[in-house]
């Protein structure tokens, strides 16, 4: 056994915080965050198509 983190854990961890800091209000499965300016929750076709459209990277 290791105490040592991997990367995977540490990206893992960090993105919880992220998202366990956004927006307290948000009470619906998934929570959907493409960068810091653009996340929502909840099934929104609308804003995955707006996404798809522009072309994450």
């Amino acid at each position: 056994m290791t105490d040592s983190l991997d990367r995977d854990d540490i990206i893992s961890g960090l993105r919880d915080l992220y998202v366990k800091n956004l927006d307290p209000t948000y009470t619906q499965a998934p929570i959907v965050v493409v960068d810091e300016h653009d996340h929502w929750n909840g099934f929104r076709p609308d804003c995955i198509d707006r996404i798809a459209a522009a072309g994450v990277k």
